[in-house]
């Protein structure tokens, strides 16, 4: 046995073990960051630094029996062990059960003699285990396990050892709740990661000018490893220069005024210091308080390359690289301008080839073509930097040489053609060993001596080369200048040529059967080379074999209609607006029409060829077919830029200001998207109670029916994924909170069913689909906007994608601004319920308000209910919400002409009464008070028995909104703050505006029971206050009496609720007023609330109603039956009682009842 001393300091040991293990332990809960690891280190510290001879950790199981999750020390005590959580099993009535089912630590200071350890008592002795404790560990304030452990000696766990294991089973539980937090950020950091890193497009956020979190698409973008090295940097540093800066600083303040903006094609500098152009979007949200930006960043580089590529491929062959015709007719009057502006000389000579013909017969095209490319690059290599050369097409070309002196204009040019000549010289070589020798003539027409306009200039130099071909083997020279007398017969200048006038239709009409080969030609090519682009194979695959013929057809019809010589300007243009919009919606790209552009010029190039025309018919043939071309891509190119521009600029339009109401934001919001090219249809789908995703709202040119389809029973989209009804895009969308696509509706097996259930009227036209879920703050789904395209592969192209992106972005912004939606009803039985309440449907039910102090009717509220024809009535809740502003205008209008004709019978029957009436603040404006005024005038109310009651749901922050409402109190209407302590009847609104009265809401008195003294001193307060300010208080909300009493006692003016009348219709209220007495306004207190009410204020309020007897008479109604009650009135007529006390004794009462 130890002495006095020896047990003093083993007990100074223990409790130094213990508070050292205390200190570790809270170590380890500092560093750990997973749950398994910690709880079994709490159990080894334990163990070895506590020397406790068992510590596990165990949790039960959904069989109700524990499960050891972490055990150090003699844990082969363990084996076969079984504990229960059932208090009806031996098994669970031990330490462990009991701490489990009560929340509360156990200890034992001798095992072996507690009964309700009976059946653990055998392992006990075997291993050594003589005390133990049980201990509750919680997680987020619920019981998630228990902490035992156990010493090998009894009478261990002293009541400071107990203090100190309580405290370290709640340092475990904070460890816990930690670790909780620590998953919490990183599932949802990891989810971040995986939607940021998913994302098809850029995504950078940044703060103050700082990059504070980028996905890895944005990385590689730029050419890094990982987003960490973007992370901190300044955005400065993704740009090559201050001029490229300077463009995106510029969208701060759009971004600041209406939270979006977007930027096409701004300039980024990679790490290897390469340039990419991008599109940015960006969004402005709020984290923590501080303003972060979202940016959206497409690579368009390729989009800008192949746009400029289309521009180069207008002006240049395809085969040399050298200028085309095209570019001839736009330098070629520059030119000779500046050569007029700077009186100089300008010459253009015309070459043909001789003998080139044979070449294509020998040797094949590929050779010609070879040959060709040689020449072009032995010519440009022989003129001066500021000539022109151009390939007219086949073996013709033009030189155009500029600033020439006009006294050696002919010397110059000879020396220079002297040199050109060189370029046929030499053989070509044509490979292997085949080569060929060809020559050249060339007509020469001087400006401005042979002409005076580019037209003219060619015919002349057209003429120059056909003499000089004509003495082809008498001449001493390849060129020749234009003859004098064909120089003096030159007519006046024409105007430039037009490609739809009589000539350039002469010219079609003789080229119809090579323009024809060339088109079908083009169309089996093209489309060949198509299937080989995996961009354009996807949208292909999306077409059935008998589309794809289809198209093909239209491929080969559209080229013969643009070069029809009776086709227009205006019906090609007309058609490549078409065009352009289905291009732009189906993810056609510039790339894809300057191939289609450059293939068939070649192809007709060559077919011309083969047609009977000199030089000049030959280049004013392909001249007007290029001009044509080009005006079909460049309107196609136009229209494909302004329908995206239609998508995108959607997305950074303006944001309501918060408390707009759903009804309104969203029914705009719908019709602009309703209103994009290509969209038949747009639905708004919400989810009943029932599971169905109900049409909520509609919008676009097949939206009707197809959401009546929708609505039809058997037919409405569910979100149950068992049902066929379950397999839709919107519904995946609403469960997956993933956006949908489905680039063809007619070939999706999801949809096949639906397809064939719904018939082709519902249907037709729609041929693909996307589908938007909508999430609000806490992640839940609210809504899925269902697009509808009127094209396949409509929303699969990345301007598209980026599309869907910014539209649920935006729309969860507008969730998140908006007053809180109605509860979902179905679109047709929304739209029922708002004609019927505008077709004789509203009905004014009122509400008594009464004076507190007596009892007496003062005043009704008139509440608008709406009665269907089948007589049932809609209570506000279901139907209001439904309406816009201004069916809220409208509403108001009715509800005050029938209110009104109601008080004037009622004066009429010899009862005078005020009238409160809603007012909702979006009704605030230019012409509300002129429109009371009226009403009040044919009615013959005087303005001040009218109050109109501000509702809270929405601001009032307009100087128009001011404005009415001073021209309402003007006119002597009174103005009362309804609802205080909701929404946005604040303190501050209060302040700003001229009540007459204020409205208690009915949610600041629940908490009278449960927190009767700060419940009392709140509402006291605003009773004081609005006694203060000389409004009136009127307490809405009293279903009980013992609330009316505390009113009462409070020194509220009046009050309303069902404790003194529900709602009734109208014409009921005189039968009411006639049958009730006085009721019982002058007696005092009945209840403990009241009661407690009358000494709280007594006590607490120096302005509250002074009343001796009320309490007297609450405590003589309880005397009889109850001591402390006729104790505590004798004090009370005495004079000695303690109101401190009583007050006490009466809050103790309303607690127990």
């Amino acid at each position: 046995m130890l002495g006095a001393t020896g047990a003093a300091e083993l007990r100074l040991t223990r409790l130094l073990d213990f508070n050292g293990l205390l200190a570790r332990i809270n170590h380890a809960i500092s560093v750990h960051d997973g749950e398994d690891a910690l709880l079994q280190e709490i159990c080894d510290l334990a163990a070895r630094d506590a020397h406790l001879a068992l510590a596990y950790v165990a949790r039960p199981g959904a069989d109700g029996q524990f499960r050891f999750i972490a055990a150090t020390g003699r844990v082969q005590a363990l084996d076969g062990v079984r504990i229960s959580v059932d208090a009806a099993d031996p098994l669970g009535r031990g330490s462990v059960g009991r701490c489990w089912r009560d929340g509360v630590a156990q200890f034992h200071d001798a095992y072996a003699a507690e009964a309700t350890l009976q059946p653990w008592h055998a392992h006990a002795r075997a291993h050594g285990l003589r005390s133990s404790a049980a201990l509750p560990l919680r997680r987020g304030g619920v019981m998630w396990g228990v902490l035992a452990v156990y010493h090998e000696h009894e009478a261990v766990f002293d009541a400071e050892l107990q203090r100190l294991l309580g405290q370290l089973a709640l340092d475990v539980s904070r460890g816990l709740d930690r670790l909780e937090l620590l998953g919490r950020e990183k599932r949802s950091r990891a989810l971040r990661e995986s939607l940021l890193n998913n994302a098809l497009v850029g995504i950078v956020m940044t703060r103050g000018r700082r990059i504070v979190d980028a996905n890895a698409h944005f990385a590689s973008m730029l050419g890094r490893d990982s987003p960490r090295e973007l992370v901190g940097r300044e955005t400065r540093a993704l740009y090559p220069d201050d001029e490229s800066f300077e463009r995106v600083k510029a969208l701060y303040r759009e971004l600041h005024q209406t939270g979006s903006a977007q930027l096409t094609s701004a300039v980024l500098r990679t790490r290897a210091g390469a340039i990419i152009n991008c599109d940015l979007s960006a969004n402005m949200v709020r984290e923590a308080g501080h303003r972060l930006v979202v940016w959206t960043v497409v690579d368009v580089t390729e989009r800008d390359r192949l746009q400029k590529q289309v521009a180069y491929e207008s002006l240049h062959d395809t085969l040399t690289g050298l200028a085309n015709r095209r570019a001839l007719r736009r330098e070629l009057p520059r030119i000779l301008a500046r050569a007029q502006r700077h009186d100089r000389v300008a010459a253009l000579g015309l070459i043909d080839l001789d003998d080139f013909k044979p070449v294509n017969d020998t040797f094949g095209h590929d050779a010609g073509d070879r040959l060709l490319c040689e020449l072009a690059a032995r010519l440009g290599a022989r003129l001066r930097a500021g000539d022109l050369l151009v390939r007219l097409g086949g073996d013709e070309f033009v030189v155009v040489f500029e600033d020439l002196d006009p006294a050696h204009a002919v010397e110059q040019l000879e020396h220079a053609l002297q040199r050109l000549g060189e370029a046929v010289a030499a053989p070509f070589m044509l490979g292997g060993r085949d080569a060929a020798e060809v020559s050249m003539t060339m007509g020469v027409a001087l400006y401005p001596q042979d002409a005076r306009d580019p037209d003219a200039l060619i015919r002349q130099a057209d003429a120059a080369m056909y003499q000089c071909k004509q003495r082809k083997h008498a001449r001493v020279q390849w060129w020749g200048l234009v003859a004098p007398a064909a120089a003096a017969s030159e007519p006046d200048p024409e105007p430039d040529g037009d490609a739809f006038d009589a000539a350039a239709q002469a010219l079609l009409a003789r080229a119809q059967r090579q323009i024809g080969s060339a088109g079908e030609r083009f169309a089996e090519q093209f489309y060949a080379e198509l299937e080989r682009d995996a961009s354009a194979r996807a949208v292909l695959l999306t077409l059935t074999a008998d589309e794809r013929a289809r198209l093909l057809r239209r491929q080969t019809a559209h080229l013969q209609f643009l070069l029809d010589p009776a086709t227009s300007r205006d019906e090609i243009r007309q058609r490549a607006r078409h065009l352009g919009l289905v291009h732009a919606l189906t993810g056609v790209n510039g790339a894809w029409l300057s191939r289609a552009q450059s293939l068939y010029r070649r192809l007709l190039a060559e077919q011309l060829n083969h047609v009977a025309l000199g030089a000049r018919e030959r280049l004013r043939t392909m001249f007007v077919a290029d001009a044509r071309l080009q005006e079909d891509v460049q309107v196609e190119l136009e229209v494909q830029g302004t329908t995206t521009a239609a998508y995108l600029d959607l997305l950074a339009a303006p944001l309501p200001a918060p408390g707009a109401r759903w009804v309104d934001v969203s029914e705009a919001a719908l019709a602009e998207l309703g209103a994009l090219p290509g969209v038949p249809a747009v639905l708004l789908l919400r989810l009943r109670r029932d599971g169905v995703l109900a049409v909520e709202r509609s919008a676009g040119p097949r939206a009707q029916a197809l959401a009546e389809l929708l609505q039809t029973p058997g037919r409405e989209a569910v979100l149950d994924a068992r049902s066929p009804r379950g397999q839709g895009a919107s519904a995946l969308a609403w469960r997956n909170l993933r956006i949908e696509t489905s680039a063809s509706l007619t070939q999706d097996p999801r949809y096949r069913g639906w397809f064939a259930l719904a018939g082709a009227p519902a249907t037709q036209g729609l041929r693909s689909s996307l589908s938007v879920p909508l999430v609000d703050a806490a992640g839940q789904a609210v809504g899925v906007l269902a697009f509808f395209g009127e094209w396949h592969n409509q929303f699969e192209s990345p301007v598209m994608r980026q599309f869907a992106r910014g539209v649920k972005s935006r729309w969860e912004q507008l969730w998140g601004l908006c007053s809180a939606p109605a509860a979902v009803i179905a679109q047709d039985e929304a739209r029922a319920y708002r004609a019927r309440l505008f077709d004789g449907g509203l009905r004014m039910h009122v509400q008594p308000i009464v004076d507190l102090h007596d009892g007496r009717l003062l005043k009704v509220e008139a509440l608008a209910r709406l009665e269907m024809p089948d007589g049932r009535i809609v209570p506000p809740a279901q139907f209001l919400p439904l309406l816009g502003s201004a069916e809220l205008d409208r509403l108001f209008e009715l509800g005050l002409e029938q209110s009104l004709e109601q008080l004037a019978r009622w004066d009429a029957a010899g009862v005078s009464l005020e009238l409160a009436l809603n007012l909702a603040p979006c009704t605030l404006h230019d012409g509300c008070a002129r429109s009371v005024d009226a009403a009040l005038r044919r009615h013959t109310i005087a303005p001040p028995r009218l109050c109109l009651e501000l509702l809270e749901g929405e601001r009032i922050d307009t100087a128009e909104q001011q404005r009415e409402l001073e021209c309402l109190r003007a006119l002597g209407v009174k103005l009362a703050m309804d609802d205080l302590g909701t929404g946005y009847s604040s303190l501050q609104r209060l302040s700003r505006l001229p009540f007459d009265a204020i409205k208690i809401d009915r949610s600041l008195l629940q908490q009278l029971s449960e927190r009767p003294l700060p419940t009392l001193a709140l509402l006291g307060a605003i009773v004081r206050m609005g006694r203060d300010v000389g409004v009136e208080i009127v307490v809405e909300g009293l279903e009980r009496e013992a609330e009316i009493e505390v009113a009462r006692a409070l020194g509220a003016d009046r009050g309303q609720g069902w404790a003194i009348a529900r709602p009734m219709a109208a014409d009921t209220l005189l039968d009411w007023h006639a049958a009730r007495g006085a009721g019982d306004f002058d007696c005092g207190p009945r209840h403990a609330l009241g009661a407690l009410a009358w000494c709280w204020s007594a006590r607490c309020d120096a302005g509250a109603p002074r009343d001796a007897d009320a309490l007297s008479a609450y405590l003589r109604g309880h005397a009889a039956n109850e001591p402390q009650a006729a104790a505590w009135l004798a004090r009370l007529e005495r004079g000695d009682a303690d109101p401190a006390q009583l007050q006490l004794w009466l809050l103790d009462r309303v607690q127990r009842l």
